[in-house]
């Protein structure tokens, strides 16, 4: 078998619908001008790159996979319940390719949506050489026209292009107070930038001397490992300012090496010889970090005698500078008052910074070693998978899968054998994919290295309208993965041959078969087989290369479908594949005058039609090749008959008919036993136990009669013997085949009513009426009816037309609900008189009962939630359930208001029941009432929806707390109110004093809440004062919880917690997660419960 020109699977089994979220970061950062988290190389160290797996629905015993751009990176196989605490795992930093990169996830087979993650881990300017000297040597230093600068006029610089420039980098260049950020655009990386000293900012920094320098950030966040090499400026002044100040252990290049200072304080030194006693000098002295954080100090010293002053920075205050720099500027005030600015001095601080000397490979922690796959270390193969139970060989596909194996295993499915893998090891992941799709997953456990493993294929996934494609595809960390080879191809058929048996008669209702109609009346003698017989087996579903099983007489025969009869795949429209049953076929069945022929099929899976009768009706016919019969009995309807195949009831005006059996020497003798037949179906055979006469030793003709009444019009039938003489059997007879029409004395039998089974008619089952039905077996086209119905007085004795009977003998006359109003708890008489031309006779007569329902219909209970509904009470819910009882097995309308909210079946226990659904802000009242005619209206049941709470704002003043309460974690002097001047207004102030702060600050009991609706709970929060301890809140229902909120901000910001509360009733809280007193402090500007929907 070739399956060459089938369609293969895709390379990488992606799926078409991820359905679980996306896989989180959470140290990723969000990058500028882009809807995508970044990560830099500080996230990526051991013990590698934390992410965060919603763990909803996910329970032991399932499998967690995470890839990278479609390459395995993580396994875990789940060993225990997170009870929805998010899994945390750690991508190894060698498993992480640079660039944009997209990471999804899947537990077994669902998979999750993609998340795009931007990954850099190379640093702005790349690896300082020498990264004791002051600044990054690879970043040169800034260029400008000329180093020293009036001040009158904007000053361009020019920063060099640098190692590992990109598209977002931020460059902020920092002269003494002023810094000035760029951001790098696509077009400028790899160019020269030019950044603008504005003539402002150079006033605003006065005279002196400074060093220009910049820092670079990139889009995620990775710093270079320094600033750049700087540049001396001076800005000049007025020609006779004093000289700068000095700076112990400063160097030509302005720069401050923190190893020679040590641990002593830094001394600068002022000259001072031009000033006069008395004056004062403070200098001020503004520290930028590394990380551009400013350090603010100011000292100030009375001059005494003109020389110098010295003023000391203690050594923390300049260590926490290494890597920065320091701007030193001086004011004088003299004995007038008036203040004076002095030259200015800017050094650059070098120091132990941890800065990267080279890239050194992290070591990866062993915190995921049951995570990880093992190394790859040979040849990593598997071989094609086995489905469990198939069928070999099937034309069109390696194997075909049967119903048995697959759907009668639901859920489950087939099961799939893999053979042990080549170079296997643990914590390899298999996964078995169906036409490109993965259907199975599974982890090779410890010790199962080299076992065999048992996979499935789900049930509802085989596509029965192809050829099915498999492959198994074994993946580890380490390697790429491998594939079966090639693809196994196989063939499913959902549906049977024949579908399902769609009656409860003998024989599958959709396995047609068919013989010529001449046999099926005649039989079948050596005469006529030699013609041979045409044979038809119909049915839908019907699939090339079918097997065909013909039972026949004692024989049974096999045909194949072929391909040009029907197609590979099945269609629901019956096909009729046709044979010849040729005289031999019929010699080796044997005769017999109860030749059985039926058949059933099974397709090339082994699938047979519906097991619950899997062969056609069967279909009986007399044969006799020998030549043994009899001959056939003779059918007259008068003596005069010259057709035997019709009986014209007509013609036989009343009278019996005739069967003749015609009993003639040598084949019979006087004396001879004759046990005969008459049957018409669906009646009992009628027979005949008659003797052999004669005179003179020749035996007569036999005349049998038929009683009129067994002669009904429309049927056919069959008359038949057996012959036996001294008790011994001699022969049977061919079968005699007739078609009764005409109408003699017409069998009318009685009309029904529809639904009164059993001639009882229940009111609550006929809610919209009922109908009288008269069907006449061998009626006439032109033939009418006209019911007659006998009740009560008026509508229960209603009067109709005659009606032609249509193509099926059928008529109907409408019983409407005033007529079952009527007659109810009575007796009615139903008949119909059947008309043809001027004839007219009665029919049986129908005996009708018409029940009588007295139960009144009730509301018994309006509830809402677990809650019930008081009649006349009032609620806040929305979604109501209603239920009440009346008669079981009736109907009841509920009515809303005079509006109906539709009907409902009373079930047996006589309970009706309306689902829960929604009423409007109202008063409603309630009515149930019966359908079936009998007008009965239960009492009224009322109940008003009130409105629930829309809005709610708490703006706190003193003393108003809008009725919120104070909570357990409030000490008696935490809480009080003063105007906060940012916002012009009262707040709360919670000053916490004590140890025993965490716990509910603030609560406030509502009942008034909205069910099933969406509230946001928002509060409007600061930190204040910022000191010590920052806060830590939160705010929750009975249900639900933001999660903790770091208060580290001293604006006013709001947070929002949405929540669907269930029923009106709800605590609403704010709780500190901190039990400290030392500090933990922050303001309350006001609080809004709001309803969205």
């Amino acid at each position: 078998m070739s399956t060459d020109n089938r369609n293969q699977e895709p390379a990488f089994p992606s799926p078409n619908v991820r359905q679980r979220p996306p896989i989180d970061i959470p140290a990723a950062l969000p990058v500028v001008d882009e809807a995508i988290p970044g990560v830099n190389q500080a996230m990526v160290k051991a013990p590698g790159l934390q992410v965060s797996i919603n763990s909803d629905s996910i329970k032991p015993g399932d499998n967690v996979l995470v890839y990278i751009d479609e390459r395995l990176v993580l396994v875990l196989p789940v060993k225990e319940d997170y009870a929805g605490a998010p899994i945390i795992q750690y991508i190894p930093a060698k498993l992480i390719p640079e660039g944009e990169i997209s990471v999804t996830y899947r537990v077994n087979i669902e998979w999750s949506v993609p998340l795009k993650v931007l990954v850099k881990t190379r640093l702005p300017g790349g690896i300082d050489p020498d990264p004791d000297a002051p600044g990054h040597q690879l970043l040169a230093a800034p260029e400008l026209s000329s180093t020293l600068l009036s001040g009158l006029e904007d000053v361009p610089v020019t920063i060099a292009p640098y190692e590992n420039m990109c598209r977002g980098d931020v460059v902020t260049l920092v002269c003494g107070v002023f810094a000035t950020t760029h951001n790098v655009k696509a077009d400028e990386v790899g160019k020269a930038l030019t950044l603008i000293l504005p003539k402002d900012t150079l006033a605003e920094n006065g005279a002196g001397d400074g060093v220009l320098y910049y820092r670079i950030v990139d889009a995620v966040g990775n710093s270079a490992t320094d600033h750049s090499l700087g540049r001396s400026i001076t800005i000049q002044g007025e020609a006779n300012e004093s000289a700068p100040p000095s700076v112990a252990g400063v160097d030509e290049q302005d720069t401050l090496y923190l190893s020679q200072l040590g641990s002593q304080g830094l001394d600068i030194s002022l000259d001072t010889q031009d000033f006069a006693p008395g004056d004062t000098l403070t200098l001020f002295w503004l520290g930028l970090d590394r990380t551009g954080v400013s350090h603010v100090l100011t000292e100030t010293q009375t001059l005494k005698t003109p020389s110098a002053l010295v003023f000391k920075i203690a050594n923390a205050d300049v260590q926490v500078l290494a890597g920065g720099s320091a701007r030193l500027s001086f004011t004088r005030t003299d004995s007038n008052g008036d203040t004076h600015s002095l030259p200015s001095r800017e050094i650059l601080i070098v120091g132990n910074t941890r800065r990267i000397r080279e890239a050194q490979p992290q070591p990866e922690a062993d915190t995921f070693a049951s995570a990880l796959s093992a190394p790859e270390n040979g040849v990593l193969r598997i071989d094609v998978p086995i489905v469990q139970g198939s069928t070999e060989p099937v034309v069109g596909a390696h194997c075909g899968v049967s119903i048995r194996i697959y759907d009668d295993r639901d859920p489950n499915g087939a099961l799939v054998i893999i053979d042990p893998l080549v170079d296997g090891a643990e914590l390899d992941v298999i996964d078995l994919i169906l036409n490109g799709s993965i259907c199975d997953t599974l982890i090779v456990g410890t010790g199962q290295e080299n076992a065999r493993h048992l996979m499935k294929i789900p049930n509802h996934l085989l596509n029965p309208q192809a050829v099915n494609f498999l492959v198994a595809m074994v993946s580890r960390v380490s390697g790429n993965p491998a594939r079966s080879d090639p693809p196994l191809s196989i063939l499913y058929n959902e549906i049977r041959p024949g579908n399902k048996d769609l009656d409860t008669e003998p024989g599958h209702s959709e396995l047609q078969l068919k013989l010529p109609q001449d046999i099926i009346d005649n039989g079948l003698d050596a005469a006529r087989a030699v013609q041979d017989v045409e044979v038809s087996f119909c049915y839908p579903y019907c699939r090339a290369h079918d097997d065909i099983e013909l039972l026949m007489g004692t024989s049974t025969l096999h045909f194949k479908v072929l391909p040009s009869e029907a197609r590979e795949f099945g269609v629901s429209a019956p096909i009729c594949i046709k044979r010849l049953l040729t005289a031999q076929d019929f010699k080796n069945a044997g005769d017999s005058p109860d030749f059985l022929l039926q058949y059933t099929v099974h397709d090339q899976i082994t699938n047979g039609p519906d097991p619950t009768d899997p062969y056609s009706a069967h279909i009986v016919i007399d044969v006799d090749i020998a030549g043994a019969r009899r001959p056939a009995p003779v059918f007259f309807d008068n003596l005069d008959d010259m057709d035997y195949t019709l009986i014209d009831l007509e013609s036989m005006a009343g009278k019996n008919l005739i069967m003749l059996i015609r009993a003639a020497a040598p084949q019979f003798a006087i004396g001879d036993k004759i046990e005969a037949a008459y049957s018409s179906p669906p009646d009992r055979d009628y027979t005949f136990s008659e003797t052999v006469r004669g005179q003179l030793g020749t035996p007569s003709p036999l005349i049998l009669e038929v009683p009129n009444h067994l002669v009904i019009s429309g049927r056919r039938v069959t008359g038949r013997y057996v012959q036996s003489r001294n008790g011994a059997h001699v022969a049977d007879s061919k079968i005699a085949n007739a078609r009764v029409i005409g109408v003699g004395i017409p069998d009318l039998p009685p009309p029904v009513v529809i639904v009164a089974p059993g001639g009882v008619l229940e009111p609550k089952d006929n809610p919209q009426g009922s109908r009288g039905r008269v069907v006449v077996p061998g009626f006439r086209p032109g033939d009418e009816v006209q019911l007659i119905v006998r009740g009560a007085p008026g509508a229960g004795s209603p009067t109709f037309a005659p009606v032609e009977l249509d193509d099926n003998g059928l008529a109907d006359f409408p019983l409407d609900t005033a007529f079952i109003r009527a007659n109810r708890g009575r007796v009615v008489i139903v008949s119909y008189l059947f008309i043809r031309g001027t004839r007219q006779l009665p029919s049986r007569e129908l005996t009708l009962t018409v029940n009588d329902a007295n139960e009144t219909p009730e509301i018994t209970s309006v509830t809402a939630g677990d809650a019930v509904v008081a009649d006349r009470a009032t609620t806040y819910y929305r979604a109501l359930s209603i239920s009440g009882t009346a008669d079981a097995g009736s109907e009841v309308e509920v009515m809303d208001n005079n509006i109906s909210l539709g009907r409902f079946r009373v079930n047996d226990s006589g309970v009706w029941t309306i689902t829960e659904r929604t009423f409007s802000v109202a008063t409603h009242n309630l009515i149930a009432r019966t359908t079936d005619g009998s007008d009965l209206v239960s009492g009224t049941r009322a109940f008003t929806v009130q409105e629930g709470l829309v809005l709610d704002i708490t703006n706190f003043y003193h003393p108003n707390y809008n009725y919120w309460q104070k909570g357990p974690a409030v000490g008696p002097n935490d809480l009080s109110f003063f105007v906060h001047k940012p916002v012009s207004q009262y707040v709360l102030f919670n000053n916490t004093n004590t140890h025993t702060s965490k716990g509910v600050v603030l609560y406030k009991d509502y009942d008034n809440l909205t069910p099933g609706k969406t509230y946001t709970f928002t509060v409007n929060v600061a930190r204040y004062p910022e000191l010590y301890t920052v806060p830590v809140l939160k705010w929750n229902t009975d249900e639900r919880a933001t999660a903790n909120l770091t208060i580290n901000h001293a604006e006013m910001r709001h947070y929002t917690l949405d929540f669907i509360p269930r029923t009106p009733n709800d605590r609403l809280c704010i709780s500190n997660e901190l039990a400290t007193g030392t500090g933990n402090d922050y303001i309350i500007a006001w609080i809004q419960i709001l309803r969205m929907n």
